[in-house]
Formats: C-alpha cells, structure tokens, sequence
C-alpha cells in the first residue's frame, strides 16, 4: 500500500453531534456505525444500538432539508439478534445496506455467536446477510456467514466483521461486486486488524476471497501489535475508488482515514487523518465508523466518537 500525495488529503468541518446516546434503558442506550441510504426525500440513517453487551440494528430518517433532526422508526430495533445458537444470537450489527430496487433490499452486518478465538479473549466475528422485501422496514436473516474464516496465519483467522459492499466498477462485469471487509488475525500475544477484499460474481450472492488478500494492509508507521485498519466505506466516483477507515495504532483510539484506487484493489493512504479528534466534546478522543454521502451537491460524513459511540456530521470543504 503506497503513501499517496498532499494534493489528495481532503478538509472536514464539523457540523455536530446528531444522534447521541439514547435513554439509558433503550436497547440503543449507545448508538454507532451509521450507514446513510440517501432516498427520494430523505435521507435513512441505519445503526447498530448497544445495551448491556449486545448490538442490534434500526433506522431513523430525516429530510434533506435538516439533517440534524432525525426521527427513529416506531419499530426499533428493526433486526435483532437471533435465538440461541444463532451466527447473531449476541451481537447484530455495523449494518451496510444495498438496494436492488425500491422494495428488494440487502442487509450485510456482523455477527457473534458467543465464540472467542482458540488463544482466548479475541471475539470471533462473521458477515452474514438479511433480505427485506418491504423497503427495509423488516427483514429476513440468512442464518449464515457469507465467508468462512481464514486457515492460521490468513488475515482473517479469526473472522470477518463490518464491510462494504459495492458494484465493482468494470466494463462487461455488470454482476460482479466488491466487498471490503474488516479481517481479524490472532497471533499468541497479538492481533492484528486490516482491511480484506472479496469479490461476488453473483451480485453479491456468495464471496470469495480475492487472490491479493488485503485490500488496505496495517500501514507500517502502525505495524505494532494491536494496529487497527477497520470498518471501510468505499464508493467509486467515475473516476476512482475512495475509501474512508477507521485507523488506530493501539486498537483504540481511533481516527478517521482515506485511501483510494484507481482498481479499487491497489490502494495509495493518506499517513494524515482526515478527520480527527476534537479539541472537546463528544468526539475528543477517537473519530470513526465513517459514511458519504452526497445531498443537494453537498458531500457530508457521518461518523463515531468516543467509546464508539454517538453519532455525529461532517461537510467536506476542500
């Protein structure tokens, strides 16, 4: 992964916290990980809430006109976990969506069992699916992982977690599609968190794991023990792949960064974030879980802060 120019690095400016933390009792008590669905008259944002430990999925929509009053759906959560012995019978969550038409919708999300990895305390994560016929108003869960984990030693030993989904942009190659997933490798006393790529040549049907392996491997200024390249957005513009991540040297405090690809395979980084922490505030100690999207010509990134959680706005202005 090369180091790409300054002439790439982007401006943010913070708009403002716009979906903080619910009641402390709700089952999204801690909201995170929004994805924005831009619709005819507004705009969905999806999200995973969290209350004691276990993440499900639900919405709220808001008009383009004010994207700082966001109201939920009445039937919140709108996925929730699975029963027992389920792939999400804990956690359902970091949801992306793809829509195949205005009824037939796709939901990719991550999911945990309860599984821990063979050197202990390290949550094994998959990806798996739900399909709504309804808008994504309900959904229907697939009850399976739509990748198996990687043999020791893979980038994804230990699972797959939060991805994208998105239409691979090649001439003739109208069904094949793009998956940039975050993948979790464990060593004894270490684990070590990239970005992996997968490719579906059944419109998104089923994955295989494409022959580079790492789309976006661990910078190597952030090549210690516990470095964390996580949780891509990737659009392709026309031009070009751009991808916006979740980066942290520690695993924990994260910040936002970018990266981009004329493949979308052989990605150039920004070493910068572009998008880091405030002086104060909800989001003074990490920025992450970032999602673009563009309305009324005006691009914004809805984004995590501290303690992933809260959801807060950025507009980009350079």
């Amino acid at each position: 992964m090369k180091q790409m120019t300054s002439s790439c690095r982007q401006k943010w400016k913070r708009i403002g916290l716009i979906y903080p933390n619910r009641e402390k009792d709700d089952w999204d008590s801690g909201v995170g990980a929004p994805h924005m669905v831009v619709m005819e008259d507004r705009v969905r944002m999806y999200y995973h809430g969290m209350i004691k430990g276990i993440y499900q999925i639900g919405f709220a929509d808001a008009s383009f006109s004010d994207l700082t009053r966001w109201e939920p759906c009445a039937s919140n959560p709108v996925l929730t976990i699975g029963p027992p012995g389920a792939i999400d019978s804990r956690w359902a969550g970091y949801p992306w969506i793809v829509r195949q038409s205005t009824s037939q919708w796709t939901l990719y999300y991550a999911t945990f069992d309860g599984t821990l990895s063979d050197h202990g305390n390290l949550k094994v994560w998959q990806t798996s699916t739900a399909e709504s016929r309804d808008g994504g108003l309900t959904w229907n869960r697939s009850g399976r992982p739509i990748l198996d984990r990687g043999e020791p030693g893979t980038i994804d030993s230990c699972g797959t977690g939060s991805c994208c989904v998105i239409p691979a942009a090649h001439p003739g190659h109208s069904k094949e599609w793009y998956m940039y997933y975050t993948a979790v490798d464990r060593g004894i006393d270490w684990y070590r968190i990239s970005v992996g790529l997968a490719i579906s040549r059944d419109g998104g049907v089923t994955f295989c794991r494409h022959p580079n392996g790492t789309a976006l491997q661990v910078p190597p200024k952030l090549g210690c023990p516990g470095s964390t390249c996580s949780k891509p957005f990737v659009l392709f513009d026309g031009e070009r792949y751009r991808m916006w991540f979740s980066c942290a040297q520690d695993g924990i405090h994260y910040r936002i960064h970018y990266a981009e690809a004329d493949d979308g395979i052989h990605f150039r980084w920004n070493p910068e974030p572009v998008l880091d922490v405030a002086d104060r505030g909800w989001d003074n100690e990490m920025t992450c879980y970032p999602s673009v999207f563009t309305v009324n010509r005006r691009t914004y990134m809805a984004y995590t802060g501290n303690e992933y959680s809260g959801i807060g706005l950025a507009e980009r202005v350079s």
